[in-house]
């Protein structure tokens, strides 16, 4: 007893000593012999060791301390090693290229590519790899020299029909009647997926009818879109995470450890009872993180052509930290992305039955509403910047026409704005002119070009609207009918009478004066801009450059971004020349 209590009291003396000095040093009232108490105890800590010696090895200290240094090194030691090797791990060349060649090689083997009976409805046939890494039974088969598993029946390698064939009632439609669960697994499967774009892989798949029929009969079944933007959202957000390095998710709430556990589920029969179940399902309900806020930039060139940068930004020092102002860059306010919105382009989509079948850049729209002879030359301008702007600029001032229009009443005139066609046809156009002056990467053009044009199209509003900048800002999306509205209207339709209309927003001009001329209904005038705007932005999305993607995924994406890989599941890989 004597011996254990000399034992502890050796042990906990500096502890004791520490917190007693503490303290002292804290209390709120002062005692003189503060001082010589601490002394006592500095030097009752050092001979401490001495003291409590209740044996002859104690004696030997030297062995402590040198052993104590040696175990911090070597944990610090450890922990650089392990830091080292996570960094080398998550990094693009190790991480990306490498992790990735699996999934590309797994998807290039025929046995996974095969899909003559392929149902996107309950998955079967679409071996989309969820679980199967590189420490698992791997071979390299000649001459391709590709990663293959030594067999596709591996309990450790799990595939996206295996999670739709799974008999546990967790996975069931009664223990997963919305489908979180499977989506939660199908994101990570389709963010593997996207990958292969980021490393520069092939998309084996993509020339086969039944990735399109995944994308067109699978993840568009369900008209309300609400599955699908809960879907990309995932998908999104792991691409973000993974692309940053900023941190590695391990968490037992992240989306990659929900994955694990589902797979779990899975593999492991006897998990099938209601305790696992139940706390996997709380697991995989719970959401810490908000990725994509769902909202769509709007940029308006009849709103913001006169604005200036702050005179701030003309000081040249400070061109090394900041870009260079341009004139005219003035974000409007966001809005959240309509309902409407989404249901329009699932719809356009929809509409193609077969992959191969080309997106124009509204061509096909005009054609289908039987006004290609009239408006089609606004879709076949020299570069597709004149294309989005002529047709920003013409929709702008429908809209404007339909604020000042003197024979519409009040209440019609918001009947109108409220119509699904007029939100997705405005929307869609700031959303694209927005691209055009923000994000010029994400556009089929060349970057530079893109914004050499936009400036001079600034220049060229500047010019013919001289003296307009004032009550086209304040008036132009109020509900009015005065005479400065009027004025505005009239000059801006005027624009296009002169010949040789060449600048683009004089092409604007005519052409919202040849849609209000020739197309008297207003409600149809409407819907042909939804269908033009929507099969616009389809035609814009797919993009050979992944990197301006990926940059944007780290400020939280675009929604032209999430089309982009919505697309690529579908083997959309490029756009058409329109």
């Amino acid at each position: 007893m004597l011996k254990n209590s000399i034992w502890a009291s050796y042990l906990l003396s500096m502890f004791l000593i520490n917190y007693a000095m503490g303290l002292m040093t804290s209390a709120t009232f002062r005692n003189e012999l503060f001082g010589v108490w601490a002394t006592f105890l500095i030097i009752f800590l050092g001979s401490a060791d001495c003291i409590s010696a209740y044996s002859l090895e104690d004696s030997e200290n030297r062995k402590r301390y040198v052993l104590e240094i040696f175990v911090q090194y070597s944990w610090l030691g450890a922990l650089l090693g392990c830091r080292a090797e996570a960094l080398e791990l998550a990094s693009k060349s190790y991480g990306l290229v490498r992790n990735t060649k699996l999934v590309a090689d797994f998807m290039e083997d025929d046995r996974n590519i095969e899909g003559d009976e392929a149902d996107p409805t309950c998955m079967r046939g679409y071996k989309y790899l969820v679980k199967g890494e590189e420490k698992e039974k791997v071979i390299v088969k000649a001459p391709h020299y590709h990663k293959q598993f030594e067999t596709t029946e591996d309990p450790k390698v799990i595939t996206i029909d295996m999670i739709w064939q799974c008999k546990g009632r967790l996975l069931s439609s009664t223990g997963d009647p919305d489908g979180r669960l499977k989506d939660i697994c199908l994101s990570y499967a389709l963010y593997r997926l996207l990958c292969r774009r980021f490393a520069k892989y092939s998309f084996a798949e993509s020339s086969q009818f039944k990735t399109w029929n995944f994308v067109r009969y699978g993840l568009l079944s369900k008209e309300g879109g609400h599955d699908l933007d809960a879907l990309l959202t995932g998908v999104v957000l792991v691409a973000i995470l993974f692309m940053e390095i900023v941190q590695l998710f391990v968490v037992n709430f992240s989306d990659w450890a929900k994955v694990q556990w589902l797979c779990y589920y899975v593999k492991k029969p006897l998990w099938h009872n209601k305790c696992m179940e139940m706390i996997i399902r709380v697991i995989c309900h719970k959401k810490l993180l908000k990725p994509w806020d769902r909202k769509l930039s709007q940029y308006s060139l009849l709103e913001s052509f006169s604005h200036n940068p702050s005179v701030l930004y003309y000081i040249r020092w400070i061109y090394p930290v900041i870009d260079k102002p341009r004139n005219g860059l003035k974000l409007s306010a966001n809005v959240t992305l309509p309902m409407e919105v989404k249901k329009a382009i699932i719809h356009s989509l929809k509409t193609h039955e077969q992959r191969i079948q080309r997106l124009t850049n509204g061509v096909a729209s005009l054609q289908r509403n039987r006004v290609e002879n009239e408006l089609s030359w606004a879709c076949r301008l020299e570069t597709q910047t004149h294309v989005i702007m002529v047709w920003h600029i013409a929709t702008s001032l429908c809209e404007l026409n339909l604020s000042s229009q003197e024979i519409v009443t009040g209440e019609q005139v918001n009947q109108q704005r409220e119509s699904e066609d007029f939100i997705v046809a405005t929307k869609l156009s700031k959303y694209c002119a927005y691209l055009v002056a923000f994000a010029p990467r994400l556009l089929p053009d060349h970057p530079y070009i893109t914004e050499f044009i936009f400036d001079h199209v600034v220049v060229e509003a500047r010019e013919k609207l001289k003296g307009c900048e004032k009550i086209i800002c304040q008036k132009m999306f109020n509900l009015c009918k005065d005479d400065r509205m009027k004025t505005i209207s009239k000059k801006m339709l005027t624009l296009g009478q002169e010949d040789g209309n060449q600048k683009i927003i004089e092409r604007g001009a005519v052409l919202a004066k040849d849609l209000l001329e020739k197309i008297d209904d207003n409600g149809r005038r409407w819907k042909i801009l939804a269908e033009l705007w929507t099969e616009m932005m389809l035609f814009v999305a797919p993009s050979d450059d992944e990197t301006a993607h990926a940059e944007h995924l780290a400020m939280g994406g675009e929604f032209v971004t999430h089309l982009w890989a919505l697309l690529s599941h579908a083997g959309i890989l490029k756009r058409d020349s329109a």
